[in-house]
């Protein structure tokens, strides 16, 4: 019951997998057989030709039955492998979800155990635990019940025990991070389980170990962003987020432990994808670092790298980029201006380096000349201060507010009436500068215009737009 699947060159079709797995052919040339069929379809995403979804369906069943039986262990990671690719797309995987096929995936992942086999078996283990990733990825409908399931079967907490071992097989690091965030990212009752488990200090134990070896190998990079992403979910009721609440003694000396980590992280390159994605997972970690290991950074190299990324993701035309990335660093650069007052200069001469000179135009409805400029990154700033997204909005508007000392004479005179008037309302002082531009006497501008009083009730009524939205986020900016 095995059928044709999309072909590439050279590849076998399912069915003559199946009948040769069935053969009494020597374990070599089936393991040579699955290893081909795994390198012509490892660029391949559908498998389902039509509506033809009952028979991937039975083509999982013929493999989780092959690699429960009693085979060599060569022959049954190829077929692992096999597996995973049909696991790319979420149609015809409810074989997979079973209980029985769920306990014999575990079984073959050695998760739960000491991980004391040879290393083609832990080779199946890891392979085994990608399967599982993959399953939970393409689990949209019911995923509630789904993640019980496994949490009742126990995945939660065996990941969690791999994750303390100080041996760990480097294999499982990334599929055993990647699971974990997988089950905790998506589901509150396993996140709740798993903040209760103290995992802080086991994952800033990995991340030490992955910071000077991801160069080796790609899952070992992989695992290493996993585990800052996981380090961000588990750590949210530290900072501003969630909290914040006071650490415990074993969470303030893993923190204490990371920071020097952090701040190579902070060094690498971000116009290396590979390496830009550490950058911006260690800047969501650091959100969540106690207030009480503020001296324990190098606070000018981590200001200055912090600029550099913030400048970075400002010049990307990426939309999704800017959303993703933005909030974290304008959340990070808000409190670092709040708790050091000598690193608002230092912000705002790397960001608006005439800021001295500011004027706003237009009778202080309009930003000053300098920061109307498209290509500054001031204007990107103003920008954030008045878009949709309610992250950016916020956080751009505190970062401003922030870094003119919290005064709203020099708030205006940097960015304008208009950019500022929700920030202004939020704060009750947007009347006071209502009056201001109905009076000269007090800050001479040009004659009010008719124009002018359009731009008024214009700013009026996007402020009660933007005051019937929700409030400032509270939640993962992720």
């Amino acid at each position: 019951f095995f059928f044709l699947l999309p072909s590439t060159i050279n590849m076998k079709t399912l069915s003559e997998v199946k009948d040769i797995l069935e053969s009494d052919v020597s374990n070599e040339e089936k393991k040579n057989l699955l290893s081909q069929f795994n390198e012509d379809n490892a660029k391949l995403f559908s498998f389902v030709v039509g509506d033809d979804v009952e028979t991937k369906q039975n083509t999982l069943r013929s493999f989780i039955s092959f690699i429960s039986s009693d085979i060599d262990k060569t022959v049954c990671l190829e077929a692992l492998k096999t597996i995973r690719l049909l696991c790319r797309e979420p149609l015809g995987l409810e074989p997979l979800m079973e209980e029985s096929s769920l306990s014999d995936i575990l079984k073959l992942s050695l998760l739960g155990t000491d991980f004391s086999d040879d290393s083609t078996t832990l080779e199946c283990g890891c392979e085994a635990t990608k399967i599982v990733i993959n399953i939970t990825v393409q689990k949209k409908d019911n995923s509630d019940e789904f993640y019980g399931l496994l949490h009742n079967m126990k995945f939660t907490e065996y990941c969690i025990q791999a994750l303390r071992k100080e041996d760990l097989y480097d294999g499982y690091y990334f599929p055993v991070v990647r699971l974990l965030l997988q089950l905790a990212g998506r589901n509150s009752n396993i996140k709740k389980y798993a903040l209760k488990e103290n995992l802080i200090p086991h994952i800033a134990n990995i991340i030490c170990t992955l910071s000077t070896r991801y160069a080796e190998r790609e899952d070992l990079r992989l695992g290493l962003v996993d585990s800052l992403s996981l380090l961000f979910v588990v750590s949210q009721h530290l900072g501003p987020l969630d909290g914040p609440k006071d650490p415990t003694d074993d969470e303030l000396q893993a923190y204490k432990k990371l920071i020097p980590v952090f701040q190579n992280f902070l060094t690498l390159p971000n116009d290396d994808p590979k390496t830009h994605v550490i950058v911006s997972g260690t800047i969501k970690s650091m959100i969540s670092v106690p207030g009480a290991l503020t001296d324990d950074w190098d606070h000018q190299s981590t200001l200055r790298d912090l600029l550099t990324y913030l400048k970075f993701i400002l010049d990307s035309s990426i939309v999704e980029l800017e959303s993703a990335e933005l909030t974290p660093v304008l959340l990070i650069l808000t409190s670092i201006s709040r708790a050091i007052a000598p690193a608002r200069t230092i912000i705002k001469d790397a960001l608006f380096p005439e800021w001295k000179e500011f004027e706003p135009q237009n009778n202080m409805m309009d930003p000053p000349r300098q920061m109307q400029e498209h290509d500054s990154y001031g204007y990107k700033i103003l920008e954030l201060m008045t878009c949709p997204n309610i992250g950016l909005y916020h956080y751009s508007g505190e970062l401003m507010f922030s870094l003119c000392d919290e005064d709203a004479d020099e708030f205006v005179r940097v960015v304008g009436i208009g950019k500022g008037a929700g920030i202004l309302a939020n704060r009750g002082l947007l009347n006071s500068f209502s009056s201001k531009i109905k009076n000269p006497a007090i800050h001479p501008p040009r004659v009010i215009t008719e124009e002018d009083v359009k731009q008024w009730e214009s700013i009026m009524e996007r402020l009660e737009r933007q005051n019937s939205r929700a409030g400032p986020p509270g939640g993962n900016s992720n």
